[in-house]
């Protein structure tokens, strides 16, 4: 048997045990982080335009960490990007109006390896869309008031100025959700 067979073998014993992995997977990045406005048909999404400025049209958003980048409103919808398999990102997000800055704060996740999509959506609403959040939480103005739907791992309040606000429960909602492909149940 030549010398590199052992190595053959665990090579192919490796991929087999990936699963739904690939061979990307294991050997690089293979995630991607998606920055959007949740898609949710039933609602006025007036307040999630990125070119209203009573919307999100005042956005300003910059990541660091396992990426960087800053981005304004006038850049959206931008492309997804490539994010390792570990590491942290950081995002600080504001949101300014009339040039005043009136909601502000900055979040962070950890990258898990199984992850091959992850996407923060940006909700200028009084609730969080589609994260199940526990209403008694968002009403006691949780500022972290977690998540329950499938893939969802984290939401994030930013308070907007009660002047800059279209109603008076507005809040601009950070979610988090990451899947993994299907592969392997996610939920927190």
């Amino acid at each position: 048997m030549p010398a590199f067979a052992p190595c053959l073998l665990v090579l192919a014993l490796s991929l087999s045990s990936a699963g739904c992995g690939s061979i990307l997977g294991i050997f690089g990045s293979r995630a991607k982080l998606e920055l959007t406005v949740p898609s949710v048909p039933w609602t006025d999404d007036s307040q999630n335009s990125f070119d209203d400025p009573n919307g999100l049209g005042g956005l300003r958003v910059v990541l660091s960490g396992a990426i960087s980048d800053t981005l304004a409103a006038s850049e959206f919808p931008v492309p997804p990007y490539r994010v390792p398999g570990s590491g942290t990102i950081r995002v600080r997000v504001s949101l300014s109006q009339e040039s005043e800055l009136v909601a502000e704060r900055e979040v962070e996740w950890a990258l898990k390896s199984n992850a091959n999509t992850w996407r923060l959506e940006f909700d200028r609403s009084p609730f969080p869309s589609g994260s199940l959040t526990d209403p008694e939480r968002v009403e006691n103005k949780d500022p972290n008031p977690g998540c329950g739907w499938f893939s969802c791992q984290k939401v994030w309040r930013v308070d907007i100025d009660e002047d800059a606000r279209n109603y008076d429960d507005e809040v601009l909602w950070l979610m988090l959700w990451m899947y993994d492909g299907g592969c392997v149940d996610v939920c927190p």
